[in-house]
């Protein structure tokens, strides 16, 4: 069973990597749910999946566990009906402090609004 953390809307802004949603802080996996469906032909987004072993400095090490690109608009679409893309979960390390944060980047075509739901797995 997944637990619904977070969700709301993001509109990317120029090609600035931006969060999605809060930085998450419990040893839990996570999971980004991303609505497309203003998603259009042309446009391309980075979602990236970061994991900071403390959140006690800002310069301590990030690993990137998952990086997804979506171009264009999504298939198979029908008036209404909204295509949901779920991003692969990044475990949280084993240790008191770590941080997990969604980010999304666009870099192509025009800035959207996406709307999102985070949940806990």
């Amino acid at each position: 069973m997944s637990n619904l953390v977070e969700k709301g809307t993001i509109t990317t802004n120029g090609s600035a990597e931006q969060a999605v949603g809060s930085s998450l802080t419990n040893n839990r996996i996570y999971m980004l749910v991303l609505s497309r469906s203003a998603q259009q032909a042309g446009d391309t987004i980075r979602v990236k999946t970061n994991v900071r072993l403390s959140s006690s400095s800002p310069t301590d090490a990030v690993e990137v566990f998952e990086t997804a690109i979506w171009t264009g608009a999504p298939a198979n679409d029908t008036p209404g009906q909204e295509t949901k893309v779920a991003m692969s979960p990044a475990p949280q390390p084993a240790i008191t402090g770590g941080v997990t944060t969604f980010t999304i980047t666009r870099t192509g075509g025009s800035d959207r609004a996406y709307d999102f739901w985070i949940l806990e797995v």
